[in-house]
């Protein structure tokens, strides 16, 4: 319940989906001031780039046991936070580990501008209905991006026949046979000019690093996403495209494609 630990051990677990600890994970540091060690339990895909995290004595799926423990989520409560300290620990509060930068930065430092990340589909295990409301098809993201661009899939749950589609795209350049877990994400996401996502655990990732992350929301979205049309106070890098009625994703992709042009003629040199 936020009580200081100056001689105990603080557990802090992850207990929802890979987009809510990498949401969560920002608040490890402020918590490890108030106890002597702080242990983290987190799923396998994650370990690698929470490791990265300074003052964090263990991370494991299966950790130590501890005097106290709190789920991430929990955290902005049991440390009193007010929206003002949400806002002002925002991004870029991950970075990427450096064993995954070295083998990564090789690869992608030859690749043409502009690069696009992209993720267009939500993970099928959340709950039921939810990721068909945070999915669109992927046809419909490669017709609204820019002909002239270099474009990398940045979700590894791809279907057979997504993954025909993008393998006939002369544009895609599909690196996601290489992705162990969320520290290879972001050493990809980190060589991307600008990153375009539906509301699933990438665009957490990129925002988290403080990359420029554009995410295209359904007509009702997460609570976390707030009511600003293009901003939300958890992510500074974050600009938001929402449906203006449920299910109108060609709204949002024109949207896309226009600011896409406009934004990558101000980028080029």
């Amino acid at each position: 319940d936020g009580e200081p630990l100056p001689s105990g051990t603080l557990l802090l677990y992850a207990e929802q989906g890979f987009g809510d600890t990498l949401q969560f994970c920002r608040f490890i540091t402020t918590a490890a001031i108030h106890a002597h060690r702080v242990i983290v339990e987190a799923p396998e895909p994650l370990l690698r780039l929470l490791r990265n995290i300074p003052n964090i004595a263990q991370v494991s799926t299966n950790a130590d046991t501890a005097d106290a423990a709190c789920a991430l989520p929990d955290l902005p409560h049991a440390l009193n936070l007010s929206a003002a300290a949400i806002a002002a620990s925002g991004a870029p509060y991950l970075s990427v580990p450096e064993d995954a930068q070295h083998i990564w930065a090789p690869r992608l430092e030859t690749i043409a501008s502009p690069r696009i990340g992209m993720a267009w589909r939500g993970r099928a295990e959340t709950r039921p209905g939810t990721h068909l409301k945070r999915s669109l098809p992927l046809a419909d993201l490669l017709a609204h991006l820019p002909a002239q661009a270099s474009l990398f899939p940045l979700q590894i749950d791809i279907t057979p026949d997504e993954a025909t589609q993008l393998s006939d795209d002369p544009r895609v350049c599909d690196l996601t046979a290489d992705i162990a877990d969320f520290a290879d994400t972001a050493a990809l996401a980190a060589a991307m000019d600008v990153i375009v996502t539906i509301d699933t655990a990438p665009a957490h990732l990129a925002l988290a690093l403080g990359l420029p992350t554009w995410v295209l929301l359904p007509f009702s979205p997460d609570w976390r996403w707030g009511r600003e049309p293009e901003t939300t106070l958890w992510y500074p890098t974050a600009r938001l495209f929402r449906q203006p009625a449920p299910g109108d994703w060609d709204a949002v992709l024109s949207q896309v494609k226009q600011a896409l042009s406009l934004h990558l003629q101000h980028a080029a040199p």
